[in-house]
């Protein structure tokens, strides 16, 4: 079960009822990836770090932090904490970055057969690396064009 909370203030301006129900569904993911925006909004006084580690107390194996140009880390239950950079990219559009970064997650699982709870416990952090690689490069694809344009396959090749 993955997870990719959204906060959106303008439909459902009420901050209490997000934290309520992002509370509730990530105890139920196994991958969690969520935007630093996101999680400021959520929690803007309280570190990225404390709020992640407490997400992996649940069910979750790995949680990625996206940070748009500033690239991504992943916390991995395993294997600790760690980032990589984003690919510079002539800036065009953020609109579907982050959907790019999680679909680029899950696709990556099923191609290496690791689509599952037992696949995610499994993963060496060399795995999650390269996972890691692959989704800032999917986002960095999306972000050169303009509105919700998600790369192909074959353009991550």
């Amino acid at each position: 079960i993955s997870l990719d909370p959204n906060v959106r203030l303008n439909p459902q301006p009420d901050i209490h009822l997000w934290r309520a129900r992002v509370a509730e569904l990530v105890q139920h993911a196994d991958l969690i990836k969520v935007s630093d925006e996101d999680l400021h909004l959520l929690y803007p006084d309280q570190t990225p770090e404390s709020v992640l580690q407490g997400w992996l107390q649940h069910r979750c194996q790995l949680v990625f932090l996206t940070r748009g140009g500033d690239g991504a880390s992943v916390f991995s239950r395993q294997h600790g904490t760690w980032s990589q950079p984003a690919v510079k990219v002539v800036m065009a559009d953020t609109v579907g970055a982050g959907d790019t970064f999680q679909a680029a997650l899950i696709a990556w699982l099923t191609e290496q057969q690791l689509d599952s709870v037992d696949g995610l416990q499994r993963l060496s952090r060399e795995q999650i690396d390269a996972m890691l690689g692959f989704a800032i490069r999917a986002a960095a694809l999306t972000c050169g064009k303009t509105g919700p344009d998600l790369p192909y396959r074959h353009q991550l090749a």
